[in-house]
């Protein structure tokens, strides 16, 4: 299959056609900026697409915001590469004063004993982490250190990142529905020191792959079963034991309402 096609660059209505536009001919506001991005590494695509998908970046000012939060960056990641692989993945990061935005947050990390290369993969690839406000990044340290995580182990971070993407309020409703199933608390908190990401799935697959699993009343719930597909989760639990569980199989396709 050829790969999908696009609209003409010389379209001016499709945005990366503008983008594209701006860097051919940039004003004399925006050449020094773009210069700094261009010599930094970033290629004219990338540097198109990341105008696209965020053009305030443009707006900062080189002086005061863009520069300092490359060199911020620099005392966390190794190379420009790395800095512009942040940037891809968080790219409103150069709106920020990052000695203010994010310097605290990694200060209590490096305060806890958190690997420098932990804090590193935190801000190649999720920023947004490291840049919440220094009392809820503080607080949800806090809370990691509670369930037990030691800050030299590489699920540290997973943890934090996860108490990032979820409210105080979602926890509670995601382990209210494990307890439906019968897990006690203790053994919900000892499942997320081993799978900290299994808490930034849905209510909704946490309800269906219990209630299917607690059919299964002789199995140990194996909490990796929330990152299987649908056809994998099929084939090794559905169908592999539907002769000694065929309420399972049952079960599956009332849920599913999908025909074998």
């Amino acid at each position: 299959m050829g790969s999908p096609r696009t609209r003409s660059p010389s379209s001016s209505s499709h945005p990366l056609a503008s983008s594209s536009a701006v860097l051919c001919s940039p004003n004399r506001k925006l050449k020094p900026k773009m210069d700094f991005y261009l010599g930094a590494g970033f290629s004219s695509r990338d540097l198109a697409k990341l105008i696209t998908s965020d053009a305030k970046i443009l707006r900062s000012s080189l002086k005061k915001r863009i520069i300092p939060s490359f060199d911020f960056l620099k005392t966390l990641l190794r190379s420009n590469e790395e800095i512009i692989t942040a940037i891809k993945y968080t790219p409103w990061l150069l709106h920020l004063d990052l000695q203010t935005n994010m310097a605290p947050n990694v200060a209590i990390l490096r305060d806890l004993g958190v690997p420098e290369g932990r804090i590193s993969g935190l801000a190649k690839f999720n920023a947004d982490v490291l840049a919440r406000k220094t009392e809820k990044f503080r607080r949800m340290t806090e809370r990691v250190m509670e369930i037990g995580f030691r800050p030299g182990h590489h699920s540290f971070t997973v943890a934090v990142r996860c108490f990032s993407a979820i409210s105080p309020a979602t926890w509670e409703t995601k382990v209210t529905a494990f307890k439906r199933f019968g897990v006690p608390e203790d053994e919900i908190l000892s499942a997320f020191k081993k799978q900290p990401l299994m808490m930034t799935i849905s209510e909704e697959k946490i309800k269906k792959s219990m209630g299917l699993f607690g059919l299964m009343s002789d199995k140990v719930i194996n909490y990796q079963i929330f990152w299987l597909s649908e056809k994998k989760f099929l084939q090794r639990y559905v169908m592999r034991f539907q002769e000694q569980h065929p309420q399972v199989l049952e079960a599956y396709l009332s849920t599913t309402k999908k025909q074998l």
